[in-house]
């Protein structure tokens, strides 16, 4: 299991639009990914994208992740993995609507594992609390010349 922040989501987004005329399979599964994490995530895909295959299983997507990879701009995407972020039936349904076939089977989606991640939609995230941890450390390390009125 891997950390990607929001943050560091943020931070690929250049290189991802750099590459996107050649970035074929995008792997992010098991990352701890949310939905501000997609949300940047999203702004990488353009209509230069040639982007195949999207792996987002086993994350901590919420309802707010899938909506806005709904709303995503991916003309070539052919296969979509989500399985495993406790999404409830009604975005299920939701999400093989709006991607048919190219969704992959979302079998291993136990909404009941929404308990143990965190509802986006409902307040500060994990990511939220990391990027204001960093923001705070930065602060106390602030002296009186470096602020100016």
């Amino acid at each position: 299991q891997n950390e990607l922040s929001a943050a560091a989501v943020e931070d690929l987004v250049p290189l991802l639009k750099k590459h996107a005329g050649s970035l074929v399979v995008l792997n992010l599964s098991a990352n701890e990914l949310t939905s501000v994490g997609v949300e940047h995530l999203i702004q990488a895909f353009s209509s230069e994208s040639v982007l195949r295959e999207l792996k987002l299983s086993e994350n901590y997507l919420g309802t707010r992740a899938a909506r806005a990879l709904m709303n995503a701009n991916v003309p070539f995407l052919e296969k979509l993995v989500m399985d495993e972020n406790g999404f409830p039936p009604e975005v299920v349904e939701e999400l093989e609507g709006s991607f048919g076939g190219v969704l992959q089977p979302m079998d291993e989606n136990d909404e009941d594992d929404m308990d143990e991640m965190m509802d986006l939609e409902e307040g500060p995230t994990r990511d939220d609390v990391v990027d204001m941890s960093a923001m705070m450390e930065a602060f106390r390390k602030l002296t009186p010349s470096d602020v100016s009125i």
